[in-house]
């Protein structure tokens, strides 16, 4: 049987987040036998070089590193997306796609366009990372889209994103919810001292977080916890892992951070780790004796789940898809977000009882296998492919 190829478009190139890495583990899980991933994205960055690595066929749209919608360049914005979208009517013919897999909402509506250009009725997966966060027009263009033809098909992260579609008018037979699915090898218990070790943090309590610098991620409260934390563990430290966002804002806040650091008098228990590759966090993961993720929303929180996949146990906010992740009290804990407060209780009882941090850990890292191992994932997403192809060559012969 030949190869079914299936083309990923991707607005960004530079930005490696948890939805470039979800796609990345997907691609490289794919049975070969079946089928050949083909993905178009900017050619400046990471993520090309990555997929091509996993044994993508690459395809580069645009001369920038990326081609999102901005309000503030309307007319460059424009000519981007017409540009993207003749791109992927290009790849289409050329390399004879049989279905698309959209991962952010720009790539689901150019590839929707291309579709229409070529007169195809090949089946369009969009797989909503963002939990429905969008401004009102595109949502609601995204809705009407996805309820015109059974062969356009919504993948959420989580049952709470599902949910919010269901509410705004989305028919749910038009959708499935597909956890993220993570190398359970990569991402598995190691020593915390050979990996503080390795960082040269001994004798350290390590409060991790790994986020890009970005308003949405909640560094501050973890900060502002960190002085609470201080006077009964003046060992501990927060360990900050991720570089700057891509918004001229991302870089103001990172200032911003730094100056709070001072502020709160935290600046020698704080280390700034920087961009860390995907293949080096877990090291970073294994030194932390706490993962904290005090975002204002989370879609999904990839993190969270290579956290609990180390036997980590994490403190996150009840936003987003976090509180489907975890049992509150049995694999971690949720806080509400912004409260410094409470998250600094949580983290001063896990430090004084590192025995109960490890039993959480371990039930964390049981639920992470059942949820998020990348091989069942992509066996889903396997089954869900088939069964739009199905669905569209029935369609085509009627």
């Amino acid at each position: 049987m030949p190869q079914l190829r299936i083309l990923y478009p991707f607005e960004f190139g530079t930005l490696m987040g948890g939805g470039q890495h979800s796609l990345l583990d997907l691609i490289a899980d794919l049975d070969p036998g079946r089928f050949q991933a083909v993905v178009v994205c900017p050619p400046v960055g990471d993520l090309m070089a990555s997929a091509s690595a996993r044994g993508a066929v690459t395809v580069p749209a645009g001369a920038g590193a990326v081609w999102v919608f901005s309000p503030r360049r309307i007319f460059r914005t424009c000519l981007d997306a017409v540009a993207a979208i003749f791109r992927i009517v290009r790849t289409l013919r050329l390399h004879r796609i049989r279905l698309v897999h959209a991962n952010n909402i720009p790539a689901f509506l150019y590839s929707v366009a291309a579709r229409a250009l070529t007169g195809s009725t090949l089946p369009v997966i969009w797989h909503d990372r963002g939990f429905g966060q969008y401004p009102n027009p595109l949502w609601k263009l995204a809705r009407w889209v996805l309820n015109q033809r059974p062969n356009y098909h919504l993948v959420c992260t989580t049952s709470g994103c599902a949910d919010v579609w269901v509410q705004r008018g989305v028919n749910p037979s038009r959708m499935s919810v597909i956890y993220n699915g993570i190398s359970t090898e990569r991402f598995s218990p190691a020593s915390v001292l050979d990996a503080k070790a390795a960082l040269g943090l001994d004798g350290r309590s390590v409060i991790g977080m790994a986020a890009r610098s970005s308003r949405n991620k909640g560094h501050s409260v973890l900060l502002r916890a960190l002085a609470r934390v201080r006077d009964s563990h003046p060992d501990a430290v927060a360990l900050f892992i991720g570089g700057v966002g891509t918004s001229p804002d991302d870089a103001v806040y990172q200032k911003e951070l730094s100056e709070l650091a001072e502020e709160l008098h935290v600046s020698g228990q704080v280390i700034w780790a920087g961009p860390v590759s995907n293949d080096r966090l877990p090291g970073f993961l294994a030194a932390c004796d706490i993962v904290v993720n005090p975002s204002f929303h989370e879609a999904f929180g990839r993190v969270i789940a290579e956290a609990m996949l180390m036997a980590k146990p994490v403190i996150a906010t009840r936003a987003g898809g976090a509180p489907e992740l975890i049992e509150e009290g049995l694999s971690g804990y949720l806080i509400d977000p912004g409260d410094d407060h409470a998250l600094a209780g949580r983290i001063t009882a896990l430090l004084n009882h590192p025995e109960h941090g490890i039993a959480i850990g371990a039930a964390a890292a049981r639920r992470a296998r059942a949820l998020f191992d990348v091989t069942d994932t992509t066996h889903r997403i396997e089954q869900l492919y088939s069964q739009l192809l199905t669905s569209s060559a029935r369609q085509h012969v009627d």
